[in-house]
C-alpha cells in the first residue's frame, strides 16, 4: 500500500494574520485586530468573515468584542457540521462547555447532568476531536469550535444552560460568575441581577480591574428599568472605562447616561465627568464651565466630590491662562464645607495657594502650597499625588514633584487606573523636561570668579 504524505494545516502566523486583516478590514482598531488574531488562532476564513459580523463600535474598539465571537456562515457551517454529527447528549455537553468560560470540568459535568449528559457524552466529544480534557479542564480544540457551538444553539437552549450554571455556582467564591450567567439568561430588566452585577463591578474595581468593572456596570444598566438608576450605572461605567484607558467608550457611555439622569446630584456628577473628558481632550474652556457648574451643585451635597471637581477646574483655568479664573476657583473652594478630612484640606490648600500666588500674594500662596506638598506624604491616591505634584512644580521643587509623580504612577499601576497612569506619566515627563532645560540653562550661564 502506497503511503501519501500528510500535511496538517494550521492558522496563519500572527504577523501574517494581522497583515490579512489590515488589507481586508483596514478600519479595525489596533487592539481589535490583535484580539481577532489571538482569538481565531489565525484561521484565515474567520479573519475574512469576522470583521463584517462586528458593530461599528466593536470594530473601533469602543465596545467590547462578543464572547464568544460571532461566526460568518462559512465558518459556522464547517464547525457546526462536525458538531451536528454527535449525539444530542454530546451536543448539550459542548453547549455547557461553551457557556462555562473557565473550563472547570466538574462544573460542566454537573450542569450537563440536567439533560442526562455525562461522562459518555464527554468521551464522545473528545473522540470527535472537538475538545480535550487536561488537569480537570475542558478545552475546545479551537476557539472557533466554541463559537460555533454557542451560535448554532437556540437562544432558549443557551438560556437554560446559563440558568443551570448559575444554580450550580452558589458558593460565595462564585458570586461574580453566577451574576454573569444570570445576566446572560436575562431578557427583561431584572433589578436583582442588575444589583448583583453592580456588586461584581465593585469587587472588580478593588482588584484593580477597571475595565471589568465597566463591563459589569454597562450590563447592569441594560438590565435596569428605572431611567435615573440606569443613567447612574452608565455614568459609573463611563468613569471606570475612562480609568481603564477606554476613552471613546467612556464618552459613549456618558452621552447615554446624560439622556437619562434627572436627580440633581447625579446630573452634577455627569457634568463632572463631562468636564474631565473635555479637559483631557484639550478643551479647557468647555471643561471649565462644566466643572464649575458641577462643583456648585455638589458643594452641600458632596463636599469631597465638589473639591475634586474644583481641582480639575483649577487645572482647566491654568490651561486657559487667566489668573481671574484661578481666583474664582480658590474662592469657591474656600466656601466648600471641607470638614476635618486631610484630603479635603489638601485640595482647599492647593486651590487657595494657587489663587493667592497668581493674585498678588506670593508669600501666602507659597505657604499654602508647601502645606500641600507636606500633606501628600500621607496620601496614596494617584489623583491627589498628581495634584500635590502640581503644587511642587509651582514652588519650583522639581525633585519633590518627581517623587510625588513617581508615587502616583506606582499607585495607578497597582489600582489598574490606566487612564490616570497616562496623565501622571505625562506630568512626570514634563517635570523631567523642565529639569533638563534648567540644567542646560545653568550650564550656559557665565561663571563668576
Amino acid at each position: 500500500m502506497q503511503l501519501h504524505p500528510e500535511l496538517c494545516l494550521t492558522g496563519l502566523e500572527p504577523v501574517a494574520a494581522a497583515a490579512l486583516l489590515q488589507e481586508t478590514a483596514p478600519g479595525l482598531a489596533d487592539r481589535v485586530r490583535d484580539q481577532l488574531v489571538t482569538r481565531t488562532t489565525g484561521n484565515p476564513l474567520a479573519l475574512l468573515e469576522l470583521p463584517a459580523m462586528l458593530t461599528a463600535a466593536q470594530r473601533a474598539g469602543i465596545a467590547a468584542l462578543p464572547e464568544p465571537l460571532p461566526l460568518g456562515r462559512s465558518v459556522e457551517r464547517i464547525f457546526a457540521e462536525r458538531v451536528s454529527q454527535l449525539s444530542p447528549a454530546a451536543q448539550h455537553l459542548l453547549l455547557v462547555g461553551s457557556a462555562e468560560e473557565t473550563g472547570d470540568l466538574a462544573i460542566v459535568l454537573r450542569a450537563a447532568a440536567a439533560q442526562s449528559s455525562g461522562p459518555a457524552a464527554l468521551e464522545e466529544a473528545e473522540r470527535a476531536g472537538l475538545i480535550s480534557v487536561q488537569n480537570g479542564r475542558l478545552q475546545f480544540r479551537h476557539p472557533l469550535v466554541r463559537s460555533a457551538v454557542h451560535q448554532h444553539a437556540t437562544f432558549s437552549s443557551r438560556q437554560d444552560v446559563h440558568r443551570s450554571l448559575a444554580k450550580i455556582l452558589s458558593g460565595t467564591e462564585d458570586v461574580d460568575r453566577r451574576a454573569w450567567h444570570l445576566a446572560a439568561a436575562a431578557v427583561e430588566p431584572d433589578e436583582s441581577v442588575a444589583a448583583a452585577l453592580e456588586n461584581s463591578a465593585d469587587r472588580a474595581r478593588r482588584r484593580s480591574g477597571a475595565g471589568a468593572a465597566a463591563d459589569a456596570l454597562e450590563r447592569s444598566a441594560q438590565l435596569t428599568s428605572g431611567r435615573g438608576e440606569r443613567g447612574r450605572r452608565l455614568a459609573a461605567a463611563a468613569h471606570d472605562a475612562w480609568l481603564a484607558g477606554q476613552r471613546d467608550r467612556a464618552a459613549m457611555l456618558l452621552a447615554e447616561a446624560d439622556q437619562l439622569v434627572e436627580e440633581r446630584a447625579q446630573r452634577a456628577r455627569v457634568m463632572q465627568l463631562g468636564g474631565l473628558f473635555e479637559l483631557r481632550r484639550g478643551m479647557p474652556d468647555k471643561a471649565y464651565r462644566l466643572l464649575i457648574d458641577s462643583a456648585a451643585a455638589l458643594k452641600e451635597l458632596d463636599p469631597r466630590t465638589a473639591l475634586e471637581t474644583l481641582v480639575l477646574a483649577g487645572e482647566a483655568a491654568a490651561f486657559i491662562g487667566t489668573p481671574a479664573l484661578a481666583a474664582e476657583v480658590g474662592a469657591l473652594a474656600a466656601a466648600v464645607p471641607a470638614g476635618p478630612s486631610p484630603g479635603n484640606r489638601l485640595m482647599v490648600a492647593l486651590l487657595g495657594g494657587l489663587a493667592r500666588a497668581l493674585g498678588g500674594d506670593p508669600a501666602g500662596g507659597t505657604a499654602m502650597l508647601r502645606e500641600v506638598v507636606a500633606g501628600a506624604q500621607r496620601i496614596d491616591e494617584p489623583a491627589k499625588l498628581l495634584w500635590a505634584g502640581r503644587a511642587a512644580l509651582y514652588l519650583g521643587e522639581l525633585d519633590a514633584a518627581r517623587t510625588l509623580y513617581e508615587r502616583g504612577a506606582d499607585q495607578a499601576r497597582l489600582s489598574g487606573a490606566v487612564g490616570m497612569l497616562a496623565i501622571v506619566l505625562d506630568r512626570l515627563a514634563w517635570t523631567d523636561a523642565i529639569a533638563l532645560a534648567d540644567r542646560r540653562q545653568r550650564r550656559r550661564m557665565p561663571r563668576r570668579d
